[in-house]
């Protein structure tokens, strides 16, 4: 094996030495020296698979035995030049001699004797190392103890730092739960405020829809007090007349379109109180969002004491407050007003309807009184017609009494224009109650005020 590796090697003083090693050492040494001075891989590897130990039955694999090692490359000049073991070629020296690595180097008994009696000290060297023992220890001792005295002054101090500090936390603790108090109750207090202003705003959503509700049942009556006035205006000859009935149609008119004048402008003042009541409760949301953020969720000491000592905060939450309060009794007087007022409307609108339809009932019963006299007056000049034209019928045959005849006819012709007036009359009569009763009446009738009044 060492003659393979002898023509490999540059450098023969190698050889020399590892065959004066054991050979384990000589494996080891061979294969780092093929490592780093082998330039072809390939015999690398064929080196290192001489010195490659084989499985055995009995040994398992481990798996290093088949991997392979990754060469050095070779080394520039400069760098060979600079390794302590580089020797040109050609040049004339002697190689270096190592020690022998397995026995050490030879040494006789008597050498070994006088090494051992020149390693003995003298008791005087005994008595000295042990007073520069003792003293070092005293001297030690010295230092530790005012050091300790030192330590234990500092762990004294700060042992009553803790305490004050402990009393400090426990005093700022105390303070802290107080401000926390402070805070729930301000809290609270806000809370039920806030409750009255939504309570209010809930209030003031029920006046509107009141008010949206008195508008749209006003327009109602209107219509009909319209459609009256129309169906009335296909009377005929006198009963074109502007009586009782018309003039109230007519206030009831005037007064419904005053009144939905009205509560259109109460309408927008809750609309207003409204948006003012929202705004209220939007700034009282926010508020409390913050304060209840610190008082219940967050709890840091910085920010409950920036609130307790904030005069700003102390500020805004009494503005709030008085804010809320004024705003609530002015919209709770506001409302009463509004409600009172509207209250009084539907009283007004039920008692112009109540009067057109007395109204209405009493030129029924004028016009129906009117057309009975007209109907007797009428029957009276049908019979005194039929007199006279049956005298005259008889006179015709006697010609002896020519102007008696004449004054017959003259008084037939004033009955017939009578006759025709009181027909003429009657059937006015009869068209005028007709559009008062049953056209008027009966959709006024039909029409449910009393609901109107109660919204």
């Amino acid at each position: 094996m060492h003659k393979q590796l002898r023509s490999t090697y540059r450098y023969h003083y190698w050889y020399l030495y590892l065959e004066k090693c054991d050979s384990c050492i000589t494996f080891n040494l061979i294969t780092l020296l093929t490592v780093c001075f082998s330039p072809d891989r390939e015999i690398f590897r064929n080196r290192m698979a001489l010195f490659t130990p084989k499985n055995h039955p009995w040994k398992p694999t481990t798996g290093y035995e088949t991997t392979d090692a990754f060469p050095v490359p070779s080394l520039p000049v400069t760098s060979q030049r600079m390794l302590p073991c580089y020797i040109p070629n050609g040049m004339c020296t002697a190689p270096l001699r190592f020690p022998n690595l397995v026995e050490g180097f030879n040494r006789s008994p008597i050498h070994a004797a006088r090494a051992a009696l020149s390693t003995r000290y003298e008791s005087s060297k005994w008595l000295e190392n042990h007073n520069s023992l003792m003293e070092e220890v005293s001297a030690n001792l010295s230092i530790s103890q005012a050091i300790r005295e030192n330590l234990d002054n500092l762990v004294r101090e700060e042992k009553e730092k803790l305490k004050a500090c402990k009393i400090d936390d426990e005093g700022t603790k105390n303070t802290k739960v107080a401000t926390l108090n402070w805070l729930v109750s301000k809290v609270d207090e806000l809370s039920s405020v806030q409750e009255k202003v939504i309570g209010e705003n809930e209030e003031w959503q029920d006046c509107r829809r009141k008010l949206q509700a008195c508008i749209q049942g006003i327009e109602a009556p209107l219509q009909i007090a319209q459609e009256c006035l129309f169906h009335r205006e296909s009377r005929n000859k006198s009963e074109l007349v502007n009586d009782k009935v018309e003039q109230m149609l007519l206030k009831e008119v005037e007064t419904f379109r005053q009144k939905q004048k009205d509560l259109d402008k109460y309408l927008e003042q809750c609309e207003i109180q409204l948006i003012q009541g929202r705004k209220i409760q939007s700034e009282l949301e926010n508020f409390l969002r913050n304060v209840q953020w610190i008082a219940l969720v967050d709890r840091s000491d910085k920010e409950i004491k920036r609130i307790a000592e904030s005069k700003s905060w102390m500020e805004e939450f009494q503005c709030l407050a008085k804010k809320s309060d004024l705003a609530i009794t002015s919209s709770k007087h506001l409302r009463k007003q509004i409600d009172a007022i509207v209250n009084e409307m539907t009283q007004d609108v039920l008692k112009t309807w109540n009067e057109t339809n007395d109204a209405f009932s009493e030129k029924r019963t004028h016009v129906k009184q009117a057309i009975d006299e007209i109907e007797y007056g009428l029957k009276k000049i049908k019979n005194e017609i039929f007199n006279v034209e049956k005298n005259l019928k008889y006179l015709k045959t006697n010609k002896g009494i020519f102007n008696e005849l004449q004054q017959g006819q003259d008084l037939l012709e004033s009955l017939l224009r009578t006759k025709r007036n009181l027909e003429s009359e009657l059937s006015s009569k009869i068209n005028s109650l007709f559009i008062d009763d049953k056209k008027c009446m009966t959709i006024r009738n039909c029409y449910p005020i009393i609901m109107t009044a109660n919204h």
